[in-house]
């Protein structure tokens, strides 16, 4: 699970076309986490950082076009071997809105991500898709109940969180795909 969750955290990078593309996503994914380290959580500043590294994000999420699983499993080696990879998985293991709430919040939008992925690989098939289904109930559930007895300003604070997660920006790259068809 360990090891999923760090290659989910940078979907934007293990789509890349070469070492230096890999490598050069997992840089921007650094920077943001540092500046949003940083930025200790301020809804104006987190804003302004993710709108500072769109431009960059939104080339590296362009990568996952037209590749096989077989090259997917080769890039995520690649990614692993990233000295920014490395660093962003210790800033991710102190948490940016501290190491419990954050790692929480970003397992389930890993959840989120892995269950939306095999959607699309069930192409309409009922049982599939209801196999799929039943094995994200119970994490589904659990993820659900995260906010239960937490004030507004907490809730807001943890859809921020989660809007950081980078699983969460490929679940709305796969949502408007979707939205699309």
């Amino acid at each position: 699970m360990k090891t999923l969750f760090f290659l989910l955290l940078f979907p934007i990078a293990v789509f890349a076309q070469t070492e230096e593309d890999i490598c050069n996503c997992a840089d921007v994914m650094l920077s943001m986490m540092q500046e949003a380290k940083a930025a200790k959580g301020e809804p104006d500043k987190m804003m302004a950082i993710q709108e500072k590294y769109k431009p960059q994000m939104d080339i590296c999420q362009k990568y996952d076009e037209g590749k096989t699983k077989a090259e997917i499993t080769k890039l995520e080696e690649i990614l692993k071997s990233c000295p920014s990879y490395l660093e962003a998985e210790k800033i991710m293991k102190e948490g940016l809105g501290g190491p419990d709430l954050m790692t929480e919040i970003c397992d389930c939008a890993d959840i989120m991500l892995s269950m939306m992925q095999e959607a699309q690989t069930a192409k309409g098939d009922d049982q599939k898709m209801l196999d799929i289904m039943e094995k994200y109930k119970s994490p589904m559930e659990k993820c659900q109940k995260l906010d239960e007895g937490k004030s507004e300003e907490e809730k807001k604070e943890m859809e921020r969180i989660m809007k950081s997660c980078p699983s969460f920006i490929a679940v709305e790259k796969i949502m408007k795909e979707e939205s699309g068809k």
